[in-house]
């Protein structure tokens, strides 16, 4: 599992898109997502796997597409087994549906 996180520049075109990936994103959420990079730059880089499979990102990167980008800031996950990949992506779909904002 990774000890140290290192973000890292990459293009587009070598990111894999997670074939199961649970969400999908509406194009009203792709462009909330687009209007947050414009005005707070890129904060949450795309996790992926040492494969260039993403674990996490999927709706970043359908804005990052939008914005014409070339290159995005990533995350390697490296080590991590099906099941941690599969529990975590899961996890970053699922909890932030539970929040409460008051």
């Amino acid at each position: 599992m990774t000890k140290h996180l290192n973000v890292v520049s990459l293009p587009l075109s070598v990111l894999i898109g997670y074939e199961k990936n649970a969400r999908t994103h509406s194009v009203e959420q792709v462009d909330q997502i687009v209007a947050s990079i414009q005005e707070y730059g890129w904060t949450n880089p795309i996790l992926i796997d040492e494969n260039n499979v993403v674990i996490a990102g999927h709706g970043r990167i359908a804005a990052a597409t939008q914005l014409g980008m070339d290159d995005v800031p990533c995350i390697v996950l490296a080590g991590l087994t099906e099941n941690q990949k599969k529990a975590y992506r899961l996890a970053d779909n699922r909890i932030p549906l539970e929040c409460w904002l008051g």
